[in-house]
């Protein structure tokens, strides 16, 4: 649709290396999600946290955008002019900054979860490594589950790697998103201590992506990664 809409063709690279890297960041949350499970015991299933309700709104929001019925819409369905065009790439650049944040956030609390010993792993971990584990609380979780809580960093590296790596990923991606959107040289608003220079087209719309988990337990109150 570039050339129909007047975009030129360094448009059409952008968007190519966008995708690639948001496609590298997609893989590398679902190795994230798969190892939360693995680390976390995440048998709440979905909660009504505040950062999953967020989610759950902007996706419904993007949903109806983006489909009508059951299909997708069509390149030109979707975006027939070029205010669309332009109008698309600024929501780009909003969501894809928003998503970077997110995923910084995401390392500060993982980090810090770690450090507390707040996070779980499945006690055959521990027990198949030669540090010494019997003074460590053990939590049941069922008849077939035991977990255990500690702050030994080793334990949790396949899942810091992996959100560090797709921090890096959307790094990239919301630098690509800026220099399509025309904000390169703009400085990010950080709360309410600075105004934007124009209002951003999901303005209303709340931003905070969070993938919610609990323990029916009375162990720990639940933990997401947003907090």
């Amino acid at each position: 649709m570039a050339g129909e809409l007047g975009l030129d063709a360094q448009v059409l690279v952008d968007v190519g290396r966008l995708r690639e890297a948001l496609g590298a960041f997609d893989t590398g949350a679902a190795r994230a999600a798969r190892s939360w499970q693995r680390r976390l015991s995440d048998v709440g299933g979905q909660s009504a946290t505040p950062g999953e309700v967020a989610f759950l709104d902007l996706k419904s929001t993007f949903d109806a955008l983006v489909r009508s019925e059951d299909r997708l819409l069509s390149p030109k369905e979707l975006i027939p002019h070029r205010r669309q065009a332009l109008a698309a790439l600024d929501a780009l650049d909003e969501l894809v900054d928003a998503a970077a944040r997110v995923a910084r956030y995401q390392q500060a609390a993982l980090d810090d979860l770690i450090r507390t010993g707040s996070l779980f792993i499945p006690l055959r971990d521990l027990a198949s490594t030669s540090l010494p584990f019997s003074s460590r609380r053990v939590l049941h979780l069922g008849s077939s589950s035991r977990w255990t809580r500690t702050s030994i960093a080793m334990y949790f590296s396949e899942l810091t790697d992996t959100l560090a790596k797709s921090a890096a990923h959307l790094s990239i991606a919301a630098d690509v998103a800026r220099g399509l959107s025309g904000t390169t040289h703009h400085r990010r608003p950080i709360g309410d201590k600075y105004a934007r220079m124009m209002p951003p087209p999901l303005a209303t719309r709340r931003l905070f992506v969070a993938e919610s988990t609990g323990f029916p337990d009375q162990g720990p109150e639940p933990i997401s990664p947003g907090r």
